[in-house]
């Protein structure tokens, strides 16, 4: 046997702001803000017997549209999901936002839900 004291050494952790943030968070922490928001909200949970490529999250309210597909920071998007958006981009509506999201991305996102939601309130409408 070695003389040697054991020392512990605990394993490094990330902080937390630089830990991932999973595509199951991303979509409760957006479900919960549309529901404060006053959006109606649709996310299939088993997609497995859904067609291919269907966005995730589909929020209603205050004049828009959003079909988000969510995705991981290292997710990437399927050859359906890219059809999808395609056609949906092809809309060519103001009130219809088709887009990715990433962990990156959700400042901005939960920005516009609340930006549109002040805009029709200022337009007289809800």
């Amino acid at each position: 046997m070695s003389d040697r004291p054991v020392v512990y050494t605990p394993k490094r952790r990330r902080p937390p702001e630089s830990r991932p943030i999973p595509e199951a968070s991303l979509l409760h922490t957006l479900l919960h803000a549309a529901a404060l928001l006053g959006y109606l909200a649709y996310h299939t949970y088993d997609s497995r017997h859904s067609h291919p490529g269907f966005p995730d999250l589909i929020l209603v309210g205050h004049g828009m549209v959003c079909f988000w597909e969510l995705k991981s920071a290292t997710g990437y998007t399927t050859a359906p999901q890219r059809h999808w958006q395609a056609a949906l981009q092809a809309v060519d509506d103001p009130h219809l936002d088709m887009r990715v999201i990433r962990p990156a991305d959700l400042d901005a996102a939960l920005r516009d839900l609340q930006g549109w939601k002040r805009e029709t309130r200022h337009n007289g409408e809800l």
